[in-house]
């Protein structure tokens, strides 16, 4: 895990020079995720939603680390934020409908892979099955 401790480091003297710089707030997000950080992560993905509430990454991302910690009302409200910035962003709506089979509701989950059969021609049955232990808080890591 050093990388993500030295990120954080380039990330928060990033921060320090260039308060606004939202890929800044972001990376330092991601890297606490993945350190399993996931309150401080959910804290720097609010900042760069602050920053700049388009960015649709952050609602993604910080919808993740909501879910990962089973905050799932709030994942499901980041993730349709997401789909209102962008409403063919596929990875909001893999990540809608494992939070669905995560907490049995077969019909959000079954509407959710209905989008994502229109957007991308398939649905990934891997990644939604990674999805789904990653949200149902097994190890492992969750997927683009």
């Amino acid at each position: 895990m050093g990388v993500y401790t030295k990120a954080l480091e380039d990330y928060s003297r990033a921060v320090e020079l260039k308060p606004g710089l939202r890929m800044a707030h972001n990376g330092m997000g991601v890297s606490y995720s993945k350190l399993g950080e996931y309150d401080r992560a959910i804290a720097c993905f609010t900042n760069t939603i602050e920053i700049d509430p388009g960015f649709r990454e952050s609602y993604l991302n910080r919808g993740t680390a909501y879910g990962r910690i089973g905050m799932y009302e709030k994942a499901m409200e980041d993730f349709e934020k997401a789909i209102e910035i962008d409403p063919g962003c596929a990875n909001a709506y893999y990540r809608r409908a494992a939070i669905c089979m995560v907490t049995k509701d077969n019909a959000g989950a079954e509407g959710c892979c209905a989008k994502i059969l229109e957007i991308e021609g398939r649905v990934d049955k891997r990644r939604l099955e990674k999805l789904c232990r990653f949200f149902a808080g097994e190890n492992g890591r969750e997927t683009d």
